[in-house]
Order: C-alpha cells, then sequence, then structure tokens
C-alpha cells in the first residue's frame, strides 16, 4: 500500500488531536459511512424515575463581576442557563481572574453544584484555600438533574447581551471545552459521544453550531449528511461530535478532589448578603444560581424550568438525538427524554402530561430510524 497523501494524512493528525475518545467514534463511523443504531426501547414500562429541574437563564447571559460589601470582596457567579456544566470551567476561570486582583488567598464558595465545584477546583488550583458552603450536596443539587450533554444551550439571548458578551461566551467555551478533555474518562464519567440534529424541515443555523458560531468548530466532525449517508429517515441530519457529562459520577468526583484538596464544606442555606459576611474568608463567591434573584436581588434572574424522564439503561444504545425540543441522551444510569423549556415557570411538580409528551415525542424520533 503506498504512503497516504497529503488531505489523508492531516485528516488523521486532526483526529488525533480530538483525542483518542473522539477518534474512537470517528472510526465506527467513517465519513459517508452509514451506521446502524440501536433502536432504545422507549415505553412508558422502562421508566424509573422523572423529575423537574429550573435552569437560571438571564437574557442578558451569565454574570461574572465583583463587588465591595463591607470588608469583602463578593464575586459573582451565576446565570448560566441550559449550560452550568458546559461553561462551569471557562466562568470559574474568569471568576478566578477577579478574585485575583484582591491579593488574598482564601475564599468561601457559596454552592456546591457543577459550577461552584468547578469554581473550588479552579480557586485551589491556584493556590487558594476554600471553604464550601451550600444549601445543599450532590446529588441533590441542580446540577444532578441535567442532561449534561457538552453545549452551550440556552446561555443568553442576543438581543438583550451587552457589547462584547459574545466574545467573552466564547472565550469561556474554550477554556471548558479543554477542561472536559483533560478530565475525560471513567473517573469523571466524561466521554465523547456521537450525536444527530434531526428534522423534516431544514435544521435552523442557529446557535453554537451554526455557520457563523465562533464556537462552531468545539463540535468535531460537524457536518450534514445526504440521505443516503443518514441512519434516519429525516429529510434533514447533522451529525457531530460532543462530550457526555454522566453528573452522579462527575459531581461526586468533584467533591471528592475539592476535599481531598483541602475544602472544608458546610451544609448550609443563606437568607441575606448580611448573614454571607459573616463568613471569615476575605474573598466570597457567589455561584447560588437562581438564589440570587433573592439573595442579591437580580431581577434579570428567569427560571427556565425543565422535566426529564429516565428510563432503564440500554448499553448498545451509544447515540444523542436532538429533534426539535425532544432530547435523548443514553447514560450509563439510564436513558435520559427532555423536551420541555417553560421559561418564567418555577414549578418543581412533574407534570404527568409534560411526561406523555416528552415520552411520545422522542418515541417518534426512535421510530424514524432507518430500517436495514
Amino acid at each position: 500500500m503506498g504512503a497516504p497523501d497529503r488531505r489523508a494524512w492531516l485528516k488523521l493528525a486532526g483526529m488525533a488531536a480530538l483525542g483518542a475518545g473522539a477518534a474512537c467514534a470517528a472510526r465506527r463511523t467513517p465519513v459517508g459511512a452509514t451506521r446502524r443504531l440501536a433502536a432504545p426501547h422507549l415505553t412508558p414500562g422502562r421508566v424509573v424515575r422523572t423529575a423537574v429541574g429550573l435552569r437560571p437563564y438571564r437574557p442578558a447571559g451569565f454574570v461574572v463581576g465583583s463587588e465591595r460589601l463591607g470588608d469583602k470582596t463578593i464575586v459573582h457567579h451565576y446565570g448560566h442557563g441550559g449550560a452550568g456544566i458546559t461553561l462551569s470551567w471557562g466562568t470559574a476561570a474568569l471568576a478566578l481572574e477577579g478574585a485575583a486582583v484582591t491579593g488574598e488567598k482564601r475564599a468561601a464558595i457559596i454552592g456546591a453544584g457543577a459550577v461552584g465545584l468547578a469554581t473550588a477546583i479552579s480557586f485551589q488550583r491556584a493556590g487558594w484555600s476554600v471553604s464550601i458552603h451550600a444549601r445543599e450536596l450532590p446529588p441533590a443539587t441542580t446540577s444532578d438533574l441535567a442532561a449534561a450533554l457538552w453545549s452551550p444551550f440556552a446561555v443568553y439571548d442576543p438581543a438583550f447581551a451587552p457589547e462584547g458578551f459574545e466574545a467573552r461566551h466564547a472565550h469561556a467555551c474554550r477554556i471548558a471545552h479543554r477542561a472536559f478533555q483533560d478530565l475525560a474518562g471513567p473517573r469523571f464519567g466524561i466521554r465523547w459521544i456521537e450525536s444527530y440534529e434531526l428534522g423534516d424541515a431544514p435544521i435552523a443555523d442557529r446557535g453554537p453550531r451554526a455557520a457563523q458560531s465562533p464556537v462552531r468548530d468545539l463540535f468535531p466532525g460537524l457536518r450534514d449528511l445526504a440521505a443516503s449517508e443518514s441512519p434516519f429517515t429525516f429529510a434533514h441530519t447533522r451529525r457531530f461530535f460532543t462530550m457526555l457529562v454522566e453528573p452522579a459520577t462527575y459531581l461526586r468526583s468533584l467533591l471528592d478532589e475539592a476535599v481531598a484538596r483541602g475544602a472544608t464544606v458546610e451544609v448550609r442555606a443563606f437568607a441575606s448578603p448580611a448573614e454571607i459576611l459573616t463568613l471569615p474568608e476575605p474573598v466570597i463567591v457567589n455561584c447560588t444560581g437562581l438564589g440570587s434573584k433573592t439573595l442579591f436581588g437580580d431581577k434579570g434572574l428567569v427560571p427556565m424550568q425543565g422535566q426529564i424522564a429516565i428510563l432503564l439503561p440500554e448499553p448498545e444504545v451509544d447515540y444523542v438525538t436532538l429533534c426539535g425540543d425532544f432530547t435523548m441522551v443514553p447514560r450509563s444510569d439510564g436513558i435520559v427524554l427532555g423536551g420541555t423549556y417553560r421559561l418564567g415557570d418555577a414549578a418543581l411538580t412533574v407534570d404527568p402530561e409534560a411526561t406523555r409528551r416528552i415520552m411520545t415525542g422522542n418515541a417518534g424520533v426512535a421510530d424514524r430510524l432507518r430500517r436495514f
């Protein structure tokens, strides 16, 4: 066999740079090939749990900034919308930059979800001593309810974002994407996964995978498939690879690492900024998500309710589907189905009708798998 041509060589080199997980996934599905996908069994009898979570959405985007209260520096770090896990390491780096100018090396982190724990460890890696204070710890945080596909989803509304926010958002995305690559593997429950965006109408050119998106390149293998290539019968199929985070494993491992690095942990709720100011550390990082609406009076925060159904796991189902509102994310603890994004709804009660819609919608997507 002759030596590979330059284009083939560059293609192989590029795949290697994505990490072993992405390269292996790409080898399983070479460009131009139609892969036979295992059909999931999305029936009500396989549901093991339903749950509701509230995403802390701000039309103007996340907040990372500092203020002085009394003799303390408060670093605000919240409002990630549907991308708390996705952006956590990137915005934690921004929060650390804001705290570093104080010259201090002791911080109290308020909140122990994905954002709070990534912040605690980022500060520790920079030589800070930290304490963690949270109303809830994993597995009882809002982050534990995330489907946790790496994608900066529902972070802000371009019509309301301030000047310069998009560039800051893209910068945070890149930091976070690299950080998750470093954590990939069983310890933190992170792996690359093949994903399909589907529709009978053309797929809208907006969001992080849009043609002009500054973070489009963070989705390796992204391309629209011809009908003959697609494993689905939808008129339009967009395939890409991204990382999948297993929240139960990931959050537990983060908390363990923070404690191993010396963090103290206190289960505690704060009713006012005055209570927070009683903490002994000179720097306090507010990672309370929606709690910042009442705790610090941020009227720009809006709850975005999401309901999920978790079905029995099926290890042979090794791909993600996204079709309109409906999402199917296969994790080791079960297949997670989503399909609700209720802006302004703060109810935490499971809606049986929403469960039925999620089940029916995702089953309809699965029924469009091509029959070989």
